[in-house]
């Protein structure tokens, strides 16, 4: 191992570019109010450790550690390993693998495990640098209480059997990603202990900035399971991120919940895709309150082609909900109600200017956009719902929004989204930045400028923006 005297420029500089990136969110994801004849650009509400996700801020990494490490071999054990860097670091450690000349990390001994609070682990990108379980056992387990912190890698092929959960990552306390990518991982019971987590299973606090997980399930059919891409304990922001493609299975005996991401407490979904994912209720995002700030928020976000076998397609939520300028599209389940977004709550349920339609139910037989408790009556404005069985605003346009088909319609984050095509009623029918606070670019970020016409499109994609301010500049506010 090499102490902090022997890093070089390019890894520092990596480390930076990663706070920048994992700053995401201040022009993005801006809030724009207006005061006078100008808006004003605040940040999201600072998340409850005092970060601001913010895209264009240019603030140096936050150091923690006392010693940083360079990982300056692709072994799986011996010294110069990340295996024995990991598994040696004391607390507040940083490991640098940005020095290696290898793509591949191949685990054939066991999961990677520290027994440290705090430990971050810098990668050279999540396309350059993958860790590779060989469905041997997980890839990382973080017994610590603090923070996991890992950047610029892709984590694949971790297989878990056994109590608690995490096919590919296991944290007990925090755990914190930037442009890492986690696929292809799975999680079996072997009892009959409640499974969660298919790739993450945090027991604190989870944050996903600009990362993908992906291709991952919970195979448990026969206990009660969850997060077929991740179970997160406490409270989970995930922002520029696509959940993809992740599998609860079910066979109907025990609860089967959250194919894609299933939170616990306080959720906050900014500027991300979550699409194919499947389970049995609330197959792209299950939301349950807990004793931590029981609140669910999408934001600029695409939520489509999740399928349920029961109820929630797209979203369940059991507590509190904001969605504000998202796409909630092409989601099914079997329950007749709900596939777009079904609340299970008589607790505010708000939307602002946000699309919930072409979600189906019982094989496609019946429209099924919103739906949830007898009684509950959603506020906002601007919204366009096709069907619903709960009372919404009454501005709510009901025709056919108009929506291409799920893509990439550019943007550096890489997620997906629905087009609105020519004719659309969703067309600058939004809110007004004069009505609420609203956002300076769409869903794809920066470039992709969010006011262009009379007034915002309802939905997360903004007609037009792909071909206006291409090269980033700002226009003149």
């Amino acid at each position: 191992m090499t102490n902090a005297e022997t890093f070089v420029p390019r890894s520092l500089h990596r480390r930076a570019l990663a706070f920048a990136v994992a700053t995401v969110l201040a022009s993005g994801l801006a809030n724009s109010t207006v005061v006078g004849d100008r808006p004003r650009h605040e940040t999201l509400p600072v998340v409850s450790d005092g970060r601001r996700f913010t895209p264009d801020a240019q603030e140096a990494p936050v150091v923690r550690g006392q010693l940083q490490t360079v990982v300056e071999n692709c072994n799986d054990s011996g010294a110069g390993s990340l295996r024995d860097a990991y598994f040696h670091a004391v607390d507040g450690e940083e490991l640098d693998l940005t020095q290696l000349t290898c793509s591949h990390i191949t685990l054939t001994t066991g999961a990677l495990t520290d027994g440290v609070a705090n430990v971050s682990l810098f990668g050279p990108g999540s396309g350059l640098l993958t860790i590779d379980g060989s469905y041997a056992n997980r890839v990382f387990v973080h017994n610590g209480s603090g923070e996991l912190r890992i950047e610029g890698l892709t984590i694949t092929q971790g297989s878990y059997f056994g109590t608690y959960g995490g096919g590919c990552i296991y944290s007990y306390g925090d755990a914190y990603f930037v442009d890492v990518t986690v696929t292809g991982c799975s999680l079996g019971a072997s009892s009959t202990t409640p499974m969660y987590g298919g790739a993450m299973y945090v027991r604190g606090r989870t944050f996903l900035i600009q990362s993908t997980v992906s291709n991952s399930r919970v195979n448990a059919p026969s206990v009660t399971s969850g997060g077929g891409g991740i179970w997160s304990g406490n409270s989970l922001i995930a922002a520029y991120s696509t959940i993809s493609d992740n599998m609860v299975v079910c066979d109907g005996s025990h609860y089967c919940r959250g194919g894609g991401i299933f939170a616990q407490g306080r959720a906050q979904v900014d500027a991300s895709t979550v699409s194919g994912n499947v389970a049995e209720t609330g197959a792209g995002i299950y939301s349950r309150g807990a004793q931590y700030e029981p609140y669910l928020l999408i934001q600029e976000s695409t939520i489509s082609g999740n399928r349920a076998s029961g109820a929630g397609g797209g979203v369940f939520a059991t507590k509190r909900a904001l969605i504000a300028d998202s796409t909630i599209a092409t989601n099914t389940s079997y329950f007749p109600f709900g596939a777009g977004a079904y609340f299970f709550t008589l607790q505010d349920v708000t939307m602002y200017g946000t699309i919930v339609a072409d979600n189906t139910s019982e094989d496609g037989l019946y429209a099924a956009d919103l739906g949830g408790t007898a009684g509950l009556i959603v506020a906002g404005s601007h919204n366009l719902v096709m069907a619903s069985t709960i009372t919404t605003p009454p501005d709510t346009l009901t025709s056919d929004p108009l929506l291409g088909p799920l893509r990439f319609n550019g943007g550096s984050s890489h997620t997906l989204t629905h087009a609105l095509l020519p004719g659309s009623p969703a067309i600058d029918r939004g809110i007004n930045q004069g009505q609420i606070g609203q956002f300076v670019y769409d869903q794809r970020g920066h470039g992709f400028i969010r006011t262009i016409g009379a007034d915002i499109d309802i939905g997360a994609y903004e007609v037009g923006a792909d071909t206006i301010f291409r090269d980033g500049f700002d226009p003149i506010l």
